[in-house]
């Protein structure tokens, strides 16, 4: 938990990426912070920025988005 926490605080802190990849970042996220990172996300990509990340969880932003909905089949 305090490790995602440190690694997401990085996000605020590196302005100059321009890609971000996520693996499940708003797992064990309280609500307030999955907010304030659907938040950073949208200004990231409004800006410019791109993101691939994976994710369970529905993503709350105003930005258009590219889904490719994967599912296990036997």
């Amino acid at each position: 938990g305090q490790q995602r926490r440190v690694s997401l605080a990085k996000l605020w802190l590196k302005s100059e990426a321009k890609l971000w990849v996520l693996d499940e970042p708003f797992t064990a996220l309280d609500v307030n912070l999955i907010a304030a990172l659907e938040q950073k996300l949208s200004a990231f990509l409004k800006n410019g920025g791109a993101v691939i990340m994976t994710s369970h969880q529905a993503l709350n932003i105003n930005f258009p988005m590219s889904r490719l909905h994967l599912e296990y089949s036997w």
